[in-house]
């Protein structure tokens, strides 16, 4: 009997595990074979399971991001992810990180006023734990209320000011609330520069239309590989949102020298470029 019971409590997990490494490798548009592979892994007993509905919410929320998912695979992936996260929330009450990540998933399908309930609830429970102010500030910014977010941030911000990310996440509120020279001063102090290359900080650039701070930071990136077409595709894009067509196409071109495979796409760009179809 305790052989038996043995082999069923590890048959379980190896069966969970097998389906949620399937599941995390399929990469493909269409995702019925990831949803159920997902269902399966959550279906396998409770060994595992918490790992599991946490790689759904994380999967989920790229799901969320993706451009090129039919609206209707969105909404199955969110509803499994929903239902999962839910179920599991309930046979583990105060869990702030399960709190926390069922959080950062319903605020990438907009659900935002839900997702300041769970992340009120993981506060709660951990009430410095930076990750959750961070997440709770976003959530704010996202939905409008930026100066609700600040002192959020700045709370963080204050429990370890050597935290560099802390320090990203103040100044993005305080850019984001129009409080410039606050955010400057703010990396400034850090950074020694307002010019980080941090990819959080760029989408603030992009978001405030601070296009020259994004040129500059695309510029070092060449600089230090000027080898990579990538980075030079990068600096184009750079170019273009910022209104230099002529730098864009520039960089376009050296793309091309560098990478001869990726010449028809370029070209292509470029001509809509000059011909005006491609707009910012």
């Amino acid at each position: 009997a305790l052989v038996f019971l043995v082999c069923q409590f590890n048959f379980s997990g190896i069966a969970r595990a097998q389906a949620l490494i399937k599941a995390l490798q399929v990469n493909s548009t269409d995702l019925s074979t990831n949803i159920t592979l997902f269902k399966e892994a959550v279906a396998w007993g409770s060994m595992g399971k918490q790992e599991v509905v946490e790689q759904l919410l994380q999967f989920a929320s790229a799901v969320a991001q993706s451009t090129t998912i039919a609206p209707e695979v969105k909404q199955e992936v969110y509803a499994l992810a929903h239902e999962s996260g839910e179920r599991m929330l309930q046979e583990r009450p105060g869990d702030a990180r399960l709190e926390l990540l069922f959080a950062s998933f319903l605020s990438q399908y907009g659900r935002l006023d839900e997702s300041l309930r769970h992340l009120e609830a993981a506060r709660t429970v951990s009430p410095q734990k930076q990750r959750i102010l961070f997440q709770i500030g976003v959530t704010l910014i996202q939905g409008g209320a930026t100066e609700q977010a600040l002192p959020i941030l700045k709370g963080a911000f204050d429990l370890e000011p050597r935290f560099n990310t802390a320090r990203i996440y103040y100044a993005s509120g305080l850019y984001y609330a129009g409080q410039n020279t606050q955010a400057d001063a703010l990396l400034t102090e850090g950074f020694g520069t307002v010019l980080v290359d941090n990819q959080q900080l760029l989408q603030v650039y992009i978001d405030t239309k601070q296009f020259g701070r994004i040129v500059s930071i695309w510029s070092k990136r060449v600089e230090d590989n000027p080898g990579d077409p990538q980075t030079h595709i990068g600096l184009a894009t750079a170019y273009f949102v910022s209104g230099d067509t002529t730098g864009a196409i520039a960089e376009l071109e050296k793309a091309m020298e560098l990478s001869p495979t990726l010449a028809p796409q370029i070209q292509t760009v470029i001509n809509q470029i000059k011909d005006g179809t491609l707009k910012p």
